[in-house]
């Protein structure tokens, strides 16, 4: 009895060389989708004092920069009030909470799963795209 097997790499091949723009469309996709969740809970769970708004209305997604590929891949949440560091960190100077409140960490720290959920995701979703 003889057993033969071929394998043709040619749609391997061509997979894998698909599989860079696939990733750097669909982490792209990630980093804007793990934004705003992190935003959205940033916005809804801190635990300042916001007396006019304006710092919460400030926290917004960071538009994604970069690609995967050129290894500058940058995004996700940030606050644009000028004062927002300093709450986020806090100052020596700063009556109630020396150390900040950690807004942003906080959201991130609660999202944390999620988060992970959607680069998953995005991952799968680059390899089907890159048809491996």
């Amino acid at each position: 009895m003889r057993l033969s097997l071929g394998f043709d790499a040619t749609a391997l091949v061509r997979g894998l060389q698909r599989l860079p723009d696939a990733l750097n469309t669909e982490l792209e996709r990630c980093l804007h989708r793990a934004g705003r969740v992190i935003a959205t809970e940033a916005r809804h769970s801190h635990d300042y004092d916001d007396q006019t708004g304006r710092l919460t209305r400030s926290i917004l997604p960071i538009a994604p920069t970069g690609r995967f590929s050129s290894d500058d891949l940058s995004g996700g949440a940030g606050a644009i009030a000028p004062y927002a560091g300093f709450v986020e960190a806090g100052t020596r100077n700063f009556k109630f909470r020396p150390d900040g409140y950690r807004f942003l960490r906080l959201a991130h720290a609660l999202k944390y799963r999620e988060v992970e959920r959607i680069f998953n995701d995005h991952v799968e979703a680059a390899v089907r795209r890159a048809g491996l």
